[in-house]
């Protein structure tokens, strides 16, 4: 069913986006990685996920809190790999202030990294979706997108508003057959469509 799909998976250099686009790759998915790390640790997990699983893997260290960075993430995805199929919202950023500390240079960055960027990538990429007629979308939430914890007020506040992205994306997709939108948190998985 993903074979030849393309997949976008952000903060995919290492952690659970990494072990995302392995997976989506293992199931005939070509992979755009995106994220920081060291050029030739990026390039070893590029070439590995080539080799391993037969697919094309490409990467690009797009800034998801530059705006015109995820226009190119997208553009870049699309000419080496093709239409994105699949869309992961996986980067984070963290910080760990409380709300009177908190620098807000900090709380500009980690909402357009957590949350904004997430948006601007759905935006991109969903009419292509409902065009081709398939498409998945998944956000990366965690279980504080329910709760709270005092010194986590940037995390918790985009990982709310994650949830928020997935309904109502799910929403305006709901008469579209094969294309959906879904969160996977530390409570499990929430599928809206």
């Amino acid at each position: 069913m993903l074979k030849e799909k393309t997949a976008l998976v952000t903060g995919s250099t290492r952690g659970l986006g990494e072990a995302t686009a392995k997976a989506l790759a293992a199931e005939g998915c070509d992979v755009m990685l995106n994220g920081f790390g060291e050029a030739d640790e990026i390039e070893r997990l590029r070439a590995s996920i080539e080799t391993t699983h037969g697919v094309r893997a490409r990467h690009n260290g797009a800034d998801l809190a530059d705006a015109d960075a995820l226009d190119g993430l997208v553009a870049a995805t699309e000419a080496e790999l093709g239409p994105v199929d699949i869309l992961v919202n996986n980067a984070v950023i963290r910080y760990f202030h409380s709300i009177e500390s908190f620098d807000r240079k900090d709380w500009q960055h980690a909402i357009a990294v957590n949350l904004t960027a997430p948006f601007f990538l759905i935006q991109n990429v969903l009419g292509g979706m409902r065009a081709r007629g398939w498409g998945r979308i998944v956000n990366i939430s965690s279980v504080l997108g329910l709760a709270a914890r005092g010194g986590r007020v940037d995390y918790v506040t985009c990982k709310t508003g994650l949830l928020g992205l997935m309904r109502t994306t799910a929403a305006e997709i709901k008469s579209e057959a094969n294309v959906t939108c879904c969160d996977l948190s530390g409570v499990g998985l929430y599928a809206h469509h």
